[in-house]
């Protein structure tokens, strides 16, 4: 059983997070609620030199513990000491995204009991417990939510997991989100007053499914009819009626969930061109106006609009070193970006399209990337593109 009152100011609180740099402590505290945790925790960092991203917020009920924390990492938190803290995060970046891990999976409760780190926590915090979550598919980015429990859950209820699970897939959309919009603030400030600097397809649709503004790139790929338009009602729409009919049934359920009424957090299409174009990428996610900057009460999805037929500079070196791409394998990348079919990044590299699929596995399994629009995806993370 979820707790759907709890959910629901979740997610309307995540998403509000996502786009609003400073709105992380109110998420937590929604999510510590929904799960009747008694504090909850969120951060992301990279662990590469080239991954500049990072974020931090936790609930409000943490405030109080602030030197607490600071003599808890004098003591657990230094280079060298093991057993806890550095098992714990190693094993819940490697867990399943959106997954909730409980501490009594990595460890048995007799030996926590026996852990100082935890008899600390007891005393300064009155933790007991925790469960975590792993929000961030990308592999060089460390990122999660602890929510933590007092001395009186000997157990975790079951209610609080399911909550937690339903809230796991969105907090991990809501994090991929954040950091592509914090790339933009780094040079811009603001995401949606830039839009036209993006050399992205961006635009905003409302909860109807109407298009409510797009930038210059959406506009001119619109223009084209070639792949995806915005018809006389200013929706979506393709070639293919089914296609139409799904991405428009995509739209409204996502903006249900910025409404807080669904689960549904993302959803991702490849759309076919006239000829033997190269399709384009198109990315659904849920956005909720948190600031006011578009229009008051805004729920809605973000729609991003890759073309590969537009190549813009992604710094694919830098994103295969940080990857440990091996030189071919930054080739394929390459050719992955633009569009190119394995049969065809075989024949531009010079080799069987059986070694060129080789190379295409090979940087899909590096980046934990499950098809080719998760991987342009990571790409465009990696390095936002603004001209």
């Amino acid at each position: 059983m979820v707790h759907l009152e709890g959910l629901s100011e979740g997610l309307l609180k995540i998403y509000d997070a996502a786009y609003s740099k400073d709105g992380w402590s109110d998420a937590m505290e929604a999510c510590r609620r929904a799960t009747s945790a008694t504090h909850t925790l969120y951060y992301a960092v990279g662990t590469n030199d080239a991954i500049t991203f990072s974020a931090k917020g936790c609930s409000p009920t943490l405030a109080p513990y602030k030197k607490s924390f600071e003599e808890y990492n004098h003591r657990f938190a230094r280079p060298g000491n093991t057993g806890y803290d550095d098992v714990g995060l190693a094993f819940m970046q490697n867990s399943e995204v959106g997954a909730p891990i409980m501490d009594t999976d990595i460890w048995t409760l007799d030996w926590l009991e026996n852990r100082p780190e935890l008899q600390h926590n007891i005393e300064h915090f009155g933790i007991f417990r925790k469960m975590y979550i792993n929000t961030s598919h990308d592999p060089l980015i460390n990122a999660g939510i602890h929510f933590w429990y007092d001395t009186s859950h000997h157990s975790i209820l079951g209610p609080d997991i399911s909550t937690a699970a339903a809230l796991g897939p969105h907090l991990a959309k809501a994090f991929d989100i954040a950091r592509w919009a914090h790339g933009l603030r780094r040079k811009h400030q603001a995401v949606l007053s830039v839009l036209d600097r993006i050399e992205l397809g961006v635009c905003v649709a409302d909860g109807q499914g109407r298009i409510i503004l797009s930038n210059a790139q959406a506009k001119d790929i619109f223009s084209e009819s070639d792949g995806v338009w915005c018809d006389m009602s200013d929706m979506l729409a393709t070639s293919n009626p089914e296609l139409t009919s799904s991405i428009r049934v995509a739209v409204q359920d996502i903006a249900q969930t910025a409404r807080g009424e669904n689960d549904r957090n993302s959803v991702e299409f490849s759309i076919a061109r006239k000829g033997f174009g190269s399709p384009l990428l198109l990315i659904v996610s849920p956005l909720r106006d948190a600031d006011m900057e578009l229009e008051r009460n805004l729920h809605g999805c973000l729609i991003t609009i890759v073309d590969t037929e537009r190549p813009a500079d992604l710094r694919l070196d830098a994103f295969g070193t940080a990857y440990h791409f091996t030189p071919m394998e930054k080739k394929a990348a390459g050719l992955l970006v633009i569009g190119l079919t394995t049969p065809e990044i075989g024949e531009e590299l010079g080799v069987a399209t059986s070694t060129a699929q080789t190379h295409v596995k090979s940087v899909f399994h590096k980046t934990r990337s499950s098809n080719r629009v998760n991987f342009v995806w990571r790409a465009v993370q990696f390095s936002p593109q603004i001209s």
